[in-house]
């Protein structure tokens, strides 16, 4: 009864393709790490302040302090079964439930990729109060605007001033990908696209930086993104069990309803663990 179309009788079916879903791009803004428990795991940063200063002769030596941050990410469990009788089995004249794995694994990927946009989309809030894109994070366009040139420019700036722990020392940040939703894809493209100038005023300078253009889906509006290198930069982490990134299946005959059970497990954790690598403007 759950599958009257497609166990129907009929003398003439096909079974159709499966669609070509958008790949996923989540895990090259993200950096893996791995879990060894549910507890929360904690991620810290320590640095110096005060700094270098010009000692007096027969002055006495100051001492400087250390500074330290901390963000947290926890594993949690995902599932999903499945229970087929021994008639849907040999109805299955189109062997449509062998695709079963492969539903699962989608699946997999998919649950993960909606749990690392939906913290740039919700715009989720750190341990340190702020939300991620904030004017006191410096990463967050005081204007809303066009990918263009003069945004551009002033989005590179605010990553190259942004400072480390102790406030004061730039780190310089050198984003690799701009992100963008769906309406805004020709829109990037074309900014980053090589041309052949005639005069010094065509000159394309972002055609040159290296700049990957990733489109993605979740994303809706106009709003667009910098992102450095995860392994450059820390951002955001997520990681498995031990490191086993992939599902585990269990499959069981349930004899009192002469059926078969499958089930699939997977822990996932990830959190957003720096803000300096990101950069967000609203758009217009």
């Amino acid at each position: 009864d759950d599958f009257p179309l497609l166990l129907e009788n009929a003398a003439n079916k096909v079974l159709r393709g499966e669609y070509m879903y958008s790949p996923e791009y989540w895990s090259m803004i993200a950096k893996q790490t791995s879990f060894n428990d549910f507890k929360d795991k904690s991620f810290y940063q320590l640095g110096s302040e005060n700094g270098m200063k010009e000692m007096k002769e027969g002055a006495e030596l100051k001492y400087g302090s250390l500074v330290e941050a901390k963000q947290t990410a926890k594993l949690k469990k995902y599932a999903e079964a499945l229970l087929f009788t021994r008639e849907m089995f040999i109805n299955d004249d189109l062997s449509a439930l062998s695709n079963i794995p492969q539903k699962f694994v989608l699946d997999w990927n998919t649950i993960q990729g909606d749990i690392i946009w939906g913290f740039i989309t919700s715009n989720v809030v750190m341990e340190d109060g702020k939300a991620l894109f904030s004017t006191q994070h410096s990463n967050l366009a005081s204007t809303a605007a066009v990918i263009s040139e003069e945004s551009m420019a002033a989005a590179l700036i605010a990553l190259k001033r942004q400072k480390g722990l102790d406030g004061k020392r730039v780190i310089r940040i050198v984003p690799q990908y701009l992100i963008v939703s769906p309406e805004y894809e020709i829109t990037a493209r074309k900014l980053l696209t090589t041309v052949s100038p005639t005069q010094a005023s065509q000159v394309n300078v972002f055609s040159g930086m290296g700049l990957t253009i990733i489109v993605e889906p979740r994303l809706t509006g106009k709003a667009w993104y910098l992102a450095a290198n995860p392994n450059a930069v820390d951002g955001i982490y997520y990681g498995y069990l031990n490191g086993a990134a992939g599902l585990r299946t269990y499959r069981e005959d349930n004899f009192k309803l002469d059926a078969i059970e499958f089930a699939v497990r997977g822990e996932f954790g990830a959190n957003v663990i720096d803000y300096r690598g990101w950069y967000k403007n609203a758009g217009e």
